[in-house]
C-alpha cells in the first residue's frame, strides 16, 4: 500500500509555571492509500471529537497519539 500526503497540519504548545509545565502537540494529515486489493473502505467523517494515534507497523511503537476536540476549528 502506498499512503499520499495532500496536507498537514501541526499546532503545539508548551506552559510553563510555578506549578510545573505542561505541553501538547496534534498533527493532522490529510491523505489517500491507494492498495491493489480492491477493498472498500468506510468514509471517515470527522464531525465529531474524535482520538487518532500513529503508530510504526514493524515495531508496534506508538509514535504519536493526538486527539481533535472541535473538527470545525
Amino acid at each position: 500500500m502506498t499512503l499520499h500526503v495532500a496536507a498537514a497540519l501541526h499546532k503545539a504548545f508548551v506552559d510553563v509555571h510555578e506549578e510545573g509545565t505542561e505541553a501538547a502537540a496534534a498533527t493532522v494529515v490529510a491523505g489517500r492509500l491507494e492498495s491493489s486489493l480492491d477493498i472498500p473502505f468506510p468514509p471517515f467523517k470527522a464531525d465529531r471529537p474524535f482520538m487518532f494515534m500513529i503508530q510504526d507497523d514493524e515495531t508496534g511503537a506508538l509514535l504519536f497519539m493526538g486527539r481533535v476536540m472541535d473538527p470545525s476549528a
